[in-house]
């Protein structure tokens, strides 16, 4: 019985040991300071400025069937990572050349568009009569956009007339991290356009969009 009982108390004081967790194991702990997550950037540069303010087309005169003015735009991403460069042609505006012509002598001659528009000069009274006259200020269907870079036209966009020019996004090309890139911008007044569109002019905003790589606006 004596025995019985030691080795039910040796037992229980095993027990009571590995339960308390009254022991000792061999270890070694390393650490590394100053760890760091970044986020990558994309910064784009238009024309060495950052942001772009700059007004980058001013072309005209233009003449019926003449080859298109163009400008070079250069685009850099200053960012670390790579992008998409997208583009948008926005007409914010159509003018007439002359809203009404005002009355003096020998003007009906100098005047193609107003004579084009419907309006007549009587050259006894030296005045002009508006009254069929009606103002064309839709000189963006008569111009022939041209979009590109190096050489490779911007699809829907180059070779479109500017009032069908797409109102979203257009996509443009890649535009690696540090890539530079430059696009031909401009247009043609096509030959059929006639003296109603003399002097009309078409306002117009460009805007450059860059987007993470395999992102759209």
């Amino acid at each position: 019985m004596k025995k019985i009982l030691v080795s039910m108390m040796t037992i229980a004081l095993v027990s009571a040991l590995i339960g308390g967790g009254v022991y000792a194991a061999f270890s070694d702990t390393e650490s590394s300071t100053d760890n760091t997550f970044t986020a990558g950037t994309l910064d784009l540069e238009v024309d060495s400025e950052n942001p772009w303010a700059s007004t980058v087309l001013t072309v005209g005169p233009m003449v019926p069937g003449a080859t298109a003015t163009t400008v070079d735009i250069d685009l850099e991403n200053l960012g670390n990572i790579d992008g998409d460069l997208f583009m948008k042609l926005i007409v914010t505006g159509t003018t007439t050349g002359v809203a009404d012509y005002p009355t003096g002598v020998n003007e009906a001659t100098s005047e193609p568009e107003y004579l084009a528009e419907g309006a007549t000069w009587d050259p006894v009274t030296k005045t002009w009569d508006n009254s069929g006259w009606v103002a064309v200020n839709d000189v963006d269907s008569q111009i022939d956009v041209v979009a590109n870079y190096g050489g490779t036209a911007i699809t829907g966009i180059d070779g479109v007339k500017l009032d069908s020019v797409p109102a979203g996004w257009t996509a443009v090309t890649d535009l690696a991290a540090s890539g530079t890139l430059t696009v031909t911008l401009g247009g043609s007044l096509v030959l059929a356009a006639d003296n109603k569109y003399q002097g009309d002019v078409a306002t117009v905003t460009v805007e450059f969009y860059l987007a993470q790589d395999g992102q759209t606006p």
